[in-house]
């Protein structure tokens, strides 16, 4: 599959209209969008370092690499944007005042830590019930063979 092939699309203007990832709306509707979509996600990006006392163009270089690595690792079937969140600008801002900026760093990291794991937990749920449905499958032929 190459990265960037899309299916044009004509946008309708009734509410079940959704554009697919493999497809995309004419130029100027997708240079709209797109510079719609710059200015929501610079406030996320930009503006919480800030609030948070983070050095923005860390934030930057960090976003801009998990959002490559995002796209390479869906093939873009997902396209996404990795940016900052709001939600961590109170317990960010209270561990700074508290303990100083280390201490907010290595919660944002052990917050990662985290999700990794939550990821991972998630993977293995639906990794184990395709292989339960396989064996039940299994299970259910031989029982047809051998009643």
């Amino acid at each position: 599959m190459t990265l960037l092939t899309w299916n044009k699309v004509d946008a309708r203007p009734d509410d079940d209209f959704v554009v697919a990832p493999h497809e995309r709306l004419s130029w100027a509707r997708t240079i709209g969008i797109g510079a719609q979509h710059v200015v929501a996600m610079f406030g996320a990006t930009f503006l919480v370092p800030v609030l948070t006392g983070f050095p923005p163009a860390t934030t930057l270089l960090f976003s801009g690499i998990g959002t490559v690595l995002f796209l390479l690792i869906t093939g873009n079937r997902l396209p996404s944007y990795l940016g900052s969140s709001f939600s961590v600008i109170a317990p960010v801002t209270a561990a700074v005042a508290s303990h100083g900026a280390g201490s907010a760093l290595g919660g944002l990291v052990a917050v990662g830590v985290v999700l990794i794991i939550i990821g991972a937990v998630v993977i293995l749920a639906v990794l184990f019930d395709q292989l339960n449905n396989w064996l039940s499958k299994r299970r259910l032929a031989a029982r047809a063979v051998n009643p």
